[in-house]
């Protein structure tokens, strides 16, 4: 095994986010999260997919959105805060991806199944498991149709599978020269860290951070310009009968 920990490595946000925009890449660490699924192929890599559906909802960014043959959903996210909010957050991931899988006029019968994968740099839940698994179906079909599961790189249990167990190594900076996938991450990462690609997505990020930040604040003062002349009025008319009063 290697340690490394001088360069930025694949729980940075954009190197996660670059990496796994390669579709070989994205492709096995599905295969080695889902082995039952037995996944031969992504049709659609999307980074930094802006999941926004309307003026009035919260906006939510995936890390990578990834879709198979069969239409069905993939959501891969790092995770390197610890978030109280974070099982809260997974839900409205999910159910905001659900609605991405049904076209106007398609019929409830077609929602395609939805993945929702996390990799933690911690244990969310507390409770030293290397990995949590939720399952949300019918009571009485068992129809399963949203998956999420958990990750946590800092477990000390190590009773995954091997090929998992190598990714969650090397989220921790441990990498294992026999594994030919984690040495294709590698290279793959030092590429984008050394041909000057992160200095431009990073640029490219905060742009985006600043856009949402501005647009926010443009809706926070909206606000508040309409609850102050709402506020005004309800005054006048207040004002005005008093005067009718007295």
């Amino acid at each position: 095994m290697m340690v490394r920990t001088e360069r930025p490595g694949i729980t940075n946000n954009l190197v996660f986010g670059h990496v796994m925009s390669i579709k070989r890449n994205c492709l096995e660490l599905l295969r080695r999260i889902y082995l039952e699924l037995n996944l031969t192929d992504v049709e659609e890599i999307i980074s930094q997919y802006d999941g926004n559906s309307g003026f009035t909802e919260k906006r939510f960014r995936l890390d990578i959105l990834a879709s198979d043959k069969d239409g069905n959903l993939f959501d891969l996210e790092m995770q390197t805060s610890t978030l109280m909010s974070l099982p809260q957050r997974m839900q409205y991931y999910a159910t905001g991806m659900n609605k991405m899988t049904l076209k106007p006029g398609e019929h409830y019968d077609k929602l395609r199944t939805t993945h929702v994968i996390f990799f933690c740099t911690f244990d969310p839940f507390g409770q030293g498991e290397g990995v949590y698994d939720f399952d949300f179906y019918d009571c009485k079909t068992r129809t399963i149709r949203l998956h999420i599961k958990v990750f946590n790189s800092t477990s000390q249990k190590h009773n995954l599978n091997p090929a998992i167990q190598s990714f969650l190594d090397c989220m921790n900076g441990i990498i294992d020269p026999a594994d030919s996938y984690i040495e294709q991450l590698q290279k793959d990462l030092d590429y984008y860290v050394d041909s000057g690609e992160r200095n431009y997505d990073m640029d490219k990020y905060q742009a985006i951070l600043d856009e949402t930040a501005r647009k926010a604040a443009e809706k926070a003062v909206r606000k508040a310009r309409k609850e102050a002349t709402k506020n005004t009025i309800i005054s006048y008319i207040s004002t005005e009968n008093n005067k009718v009063t007295v």
